[in-house]
């Protein structure tokens, strides 16, 4: 017998549940068949009771602060990486270029190569020059000028090398950066420039487009985490975060320290409190 049959209303015993939303008879379960809970945000509606109808998700404490949790811990952590991301594009970028290139010497294999352009000169006029290729204190290839003062050269797997130039009995060194599928254009003159150069040519761009995606990642990484705190634009929220962690993940994985791992479990637990409350979204 149906339940009007029986003189019970449809919507008698339609609940939702405080924790979790989800709707149910209280006829049939005494407690959420889904968290378990017992907390009730009242009787449902007729529309809300009718089979197959979807009950509207109700917002507990519980949820709300875990998705704000999560929220600031994100945004935390965004502003911290978007503010050390400008500083390193600032002033800083100087003492960025100097640790990755000392990093990039030590290991030199972990750098596809590009292509190296070099031009040498004598007062400004071209001369032949002969160029030795040195990466990770072993000589990896010789490419000397012609009389017009050009040579290209792929570097095949030493993206990091150290470049020595003789020419005129002076001889000038430095440390040039090709990555692969790039081309970077090294222009000396042996009779003006200095003999050394403790910066490293090409790494200044490299860098800086680097740092630049580090810096966009940072921002979606804070607007997400605020989106979380303040309850607005789940999309947001949900979604911003993603790309940091996914990059994060990529370096861990890629043999990161202890740190990049407690960086990643901080954010993944940050996540995970903003997907776990995302019933609170307003």
């Amino acid at each position: 017998m149906g339940l009007l049959a029986q003189g019970v209303s449809p919507m008698e015993g339609w609940v939702a549940c405080g924790e979790c939303g989800t709707r149910y008879d209280t006829a049939t379960f005494g407690f959420c068949p889904r968290c378990g809970s017992v907390r009730r945000s009242g009787v449902l509606p007729a529309a809300s009771s009718a089979p197959g109808a979807r009950a509207p998700r109700a917002s507990s404490p519980v949820h709300q602060r875990r998705l704000q949790a999560g929220g600031a811990i994100l945004l935390l952590v965004g502003v911290i990486a978007l503010a050390l991301a400008a500083y390193s594009l600032g002033p800083g970028l100087a003492d960025v270029e100097q640790g990755v290139g000392a990093l990039l010497s030590s290991q030199p294999d972990n750098v596809p190569g590009g292509t190296l352009a070099l031009q040498t000169l004598l007062d400004g006029q071209p001369v032949a020059a002969n160029v030795t290729l040195i990466a990770g204190g072993m000589v990896v290839g010789h490419a000397g000028t012609d009389l017009t003062g050009w040579s290209n050269t792929s570097l095949g797997s030493h993206g990091a090398v150290h470049v020595t130039v003789r020419a005129a009995n002076r001889t000038l060194e430095r440390n040039v950066l090709v990555v692969d599928g790039t081309t970077v254009a090294l222009r000396l003159d042996v009779a003006t420039d200095p003999a050394d150069d403790p910066a490293w040519h090409g790494l200044g761009s490299a860098l800086q487009a680097g740092l630049g995606l580090l810096a966009a990642l940072a921002l979606l990484l804070a607007a997400g985490g605020l989106a979380a705190l303040l309850r607005r634009l789940r999309w947001l929220a949900l979604l911003g975060p993603v790309p940091s962690l996914a990059l994060a993940l990529l370096v861990a994985t890629g043999g990161g320290s202890l740190g990049a791992w407690a960086i990643i479990g901080t954010l993944a637990a940050a996540f995970a409190l903003v997907v776990v409350g995302r019933s609170a979204f307003r």
